[in-house]
């Protein structure tokens, strides 16, 4: 046989070989198996004996680098994407929880994964975490095709991503995922941070009203340790005002994600639960001061920017705590209304009709500092 051609020849048969490793073992029910080469032009064979029968059984190529459909892998030799190019190969997306808030200031932060077959074999292990909050674990619920990805551990605030690398899990078919896409697989995380304002003395007290339905303030104080709410032994009402100068340490980029008033009791006058007996305390909020920062009479009755409430609220260990934090929009920062967040307290029922004082009296900015009322700010700044 030619020389050129008997060499062709034998690449042909190398090529098959190869072939046939990559599709694994085929079942053939005759032996030997044929194979007539097909040449394009004639050709001179030299040497007939050199025609013939070739048996091609399975084998293994050593350092397999190429994938059952002739193409180098992305990855190790172990990881089959299918046993044949189509249309059916698994796919898996990742991206932030259609509920995840972004940013965020709590964790976990949520991812959702979808494979387009059930899978098996997908857990935290398989999602590869980055970003420079630096985020430490993933956990990895729900299934067989779609899961939900919550990530935590982060040391502080910056980005998290989630990616899912190729090849982590399987469908009924055999075939291994293709490495995930995405169209937002990113969520800015932000530290919460807690500050602690209390009540400027020199500006909170309590206002009386000047006469039972009169609903304008009269009598008041700045100056006592205390502040009085319900009414007096005339069915006059008593208000509270608060003063925190939030301005001073809340940067005007702040984010706020929590409000908390505490308040702590220092007596109660006629007896009873005031809580009850006036039916809640309200709070009224105003986005920097009702009239002047001084406590005035009319602060009894300036308009405020909201109100909240009723709340009644159980004492512990002394102290009155309520979430106010759907007020967060009315706390002023730096830049805002000399930086001054004023608070109104009062009983949603004005007066009990019985003609005796009915007073809760807490302790006001003018106590000792261990009970002034405080005014807690969570938030993060981007």
């Amino acid at each position: 046989m030619n020389l050129s051609i008997k060499y062709w020849w034998i690449n042909v048969l190398m090529l098959l070989a190869l072939t046939f490793s990559a599709l694994g073992n085929i079942p053939v029910k005759a032996a030997p198996l044929n194979i007539l080469p097909v040449f394009s032009n004639a050709v001179t064979v030299a040497n007939n004996s050199d025609s013939g029968s070739l048996t091609i059984s399975n084998s293994t190529v050593s350092g397999n680098s190429l994938a059952q459909r002739g193409v180098l892998r992305p990855q190790s030799a172990a990881c089959d994407i299918g046993p044949s190019e189509s249309v059916f190969q698994l796919t898996v997306t990742i991206n932030q929880a259609s509920t995840q808030s972004d940013p965020a200031q709590t964790s976990p932060i949520n991812f959702t994964a979808v494979f387009s077959n059930d899978v098996a074999g997908f857990d935290g292990s398989d999602v590869t975490l980055a970003g420079t909050a630096n985020p430490a674990r993933a956990v990895v619920t729900g299934g067989p095709s779609t899961y939900n990805v919550a990530v935590s551990g982060m040391t502080g605030s910056g980005t998290v991503t989630a990616v899912i690398a190729a090849c982590v899990a399987n469908d009924a078919a055999g075939d291994q995922n293709t490495a995930s896409t995405s169209t937002d697989n990113t969520v800015t995380y932000q530290t919460a941070r807690a500050i602690t304002f209390q009540s400027v003395g020199s500006q909170d007290g309590w206002v009386l009203e000047s006469s039972e339905t009169s609903n304008v303030g009269g009598a008041l104080s700045s100056a006592s340790t205390t502040f009085n709410l319900g009414d007096d032994a005339a069915k006059r009402q008593y208000r509270g005002i608060l003063s925190f100068n939030t301005g001073a340490a809340l940067p005007d980029n702040a984010v706020i994600t929590g409000v908390t008033l505490k308040v702590k009791q220092q007596a109660i006058v006629g007896g009873g639960n005031p809580m009850s007996t006036f039916q809640g305390l309200m709070v009224d909020v105003k986005n920097g001061f009702f009239g002047t920062a001084a406590l005035q009479a009319s602060d009894f009755q300036a308009a405020a920017s909201q109100s909240y409430g009723p709340f009644n609220q159980a004492l512990v260990g002394g102290w009155y705590s309520i979430n106010l934090t759907s007020a967060k929009a009315f706390v002023n920062k730096l830049g805002t209304n000399s930086g001054l967040t004023q608070l109104r307290l009062r009983f949603k029922l004005d007066d009990n009709n019985n003609a005796i004082a009915n007073v809760l009296s807490l302790y006001s900015g003018d106590g000792v500092a261990a009970n002034r009322p405080q005014l807690v700010i969570t938030y993060s700044v981007p």
